[in-house]
């Protein structure tokens, strides 16, 4: 999207986007605060994550507006705190899945508990890692660093300053829109990276949309209802793969047979709808274009 289309005056950009930022970058922070909690909650760190993807969406969407420089040094430091957690969030969603998948199982006795056992080490192992690093405050300095360069107002550049904040939202929601549908209709829904990449697509709309719906000019509450399942179902395709191979890097030092036959019964009932869960996408895909038209 070109800037200078962007030509009706109503609210400036550059007095509107830092409250955006301000405001979630508090929220992260407090919820960063969270962490330091004695008894372990998996919903804490989800919480966390969710708080740092916001402001990463947030910064995607203004990007064209930001000093280059500020841009990607901010994004560098919100990247690492996110690649920081994603073993721990992968083990915590995982044991829950191992928990649902044997609940039903009643032909042994404690099954699925040797794999259970096997992902809570690592699972442990993980949150001594992250605790280190929470005592170290190394993430809660870099988002002060970033709410402190808010404050400073350096984030724009000069040309970009007098943008209007609601045409500005709509062209670059609608773009957004435009762009995931070209990928739609290629995707190949076997492809990893694929639906990866359509998953954070989603994401960022949703956070987006959520935090413009105020100035946004369409039916962004229809939006909203299709991006949620479809995030989610692309996100049990993202999490299937990334089980196989936490599964395949736990086994690799293990010598239990159970552990063996509990890893691959888990699989293959989290492969058994794969399928559905593509099917999901595309219909639910089909169903906001036919209402979005």
């Amino acid at each position: 999207m070109k800037i200078r289309k962007l030509h009706k005056i109503l609210m400036k950009a550059d007095k509107i986007i830092p409250k955006i930022l301000d405001k979630n970058i508090l929220d992260a922070i407090e919820k960063f605060d969270h962490l330091k909690s004695p008894a372990y909650d998996p919903e804490n760190v989800h919480r966390f994550r969710i708080s740092i993807r916001k402001i990463k969406s947030l910064l995607s969407f203004f990007k064209p507006l930001f000093d280059p420089a500020w841009y990607l040094i901010t994004r560098d430091k919100l990247r690492v705190i996110q690649q920081d957690t994603s073993a721990l969030r992968e083990t915590d969603v995982m044991l829950g899945q191992i928990l649902n998948t044997f609940k039903s199982i009643t032909v042994y006795e404690e099954p699925g508990k040797c794999l259970y056992d096997l992902v809570t080490r690592f699972n442990i192992a993980e949150r001594h890692r992250i605790q280190k690093i929470i005592q170290a405050e190394g993430w809660k300095t870099d988002l002060v660093s970033i709410h402190s360069s808010l404050l400073a107002n350096e984030l724009f550049q000069s040309e970009c300053c007098k943008v209007s904040f609601d045409v500005y939202a709509n062209e670059r929601i609608a773009g957004w829109i435009k762009k995931i549908t070209r990928l739609h209709k290629s995707v190949d829904f076997h492809d990893h990276f694929a639906v990866h990449d359509l998953r954070i697509r989603y994401k960022k709309i949703r956070y987006c949309t959520e935090e413009m719906q105020g100035v946004l000019k369409f039916d962004h509450e229809s939006l909203l209802k299709i991006m949620k399942p479809l995030q989610e179902n692309a996100g049990y395709l993202h999490d299937a793969v990334l089980n196989e191979l936490l599964i395949s890097k736990i086994l690799r030092n293990s010598h239990q047979r159970k552990a063996y036959f509990e890893a691959g019964y888990f699989s293959g009932i989290t492969n058994s709808q794969i399928e559905s869960k593509e099917r999901n996408m595309r219909t639910l895909w089909k169903k906001f274009k036919k209402n979005k038209t």
